[in-house]
């Protein structure tokens, strides 16, 4: 089914673009209008970081590449601040997953510094300075 689905997509951009009709870059096939999409998802990042806080959990939503460090960073954030770092997509993103993050990002993290001060700069720093020494000490 899904191999089918792939191929009708294919067969209709190149059904549209025979005809003249292009698509608006910012329209998404999956998804539909991928900025109605991103603003969903942004109020429920909101919602549910709202609700996390409301029970004492603080977490922050990353997405993308994942860097040579970030265990490290992921531990120290949780073991000194009690601070979940949730790995919610990797580097191809839906706009609602993006919104999702964003939403989340934009509650927890202005929390999380009024706690902790730069706790989540600092973790970051630490970790990629670990990293850093032990890759010297191989060398």
């Amino acid at each position: 089914m899904l191999r089918h689905t792939g191929f009708a997509i294919l067969w209709l951009l190149a059904a549209a673009s025979a005809v003249g009709i292009t698509p608006r870059p910012e329209f998404d096939l999956y998804t539909g209008d991928s900025s109605v999409q991103f603003d969903a998802g942004y109020r429920a990042g909101r919602a549910e970081a709202l609700r996390d806080l409301s029970r004492n959990h603080l977490a922050v939503e990353r997405y993308g590449r994942e860097l040579v460090y970030a265990g490290d960073e992921e531990k120290i954030l949780l073991r000194r601040f009690g601070i979940h770092v949730k790995s919610i997509a990797g580097c191809l993103v839906m706009p609602r997953v993006a919104g999702h993050a964003k939403g989340y990002n934009d509650v927890s993290e202005p929390e999380i510094r009024r706690r902790f001060g730069n706790a989540l700069e600092s973790a970051s720093r630490e970790a990629e300075m670990r990293w850093e020494q032990t890759r010297r000490k191989k060398t």
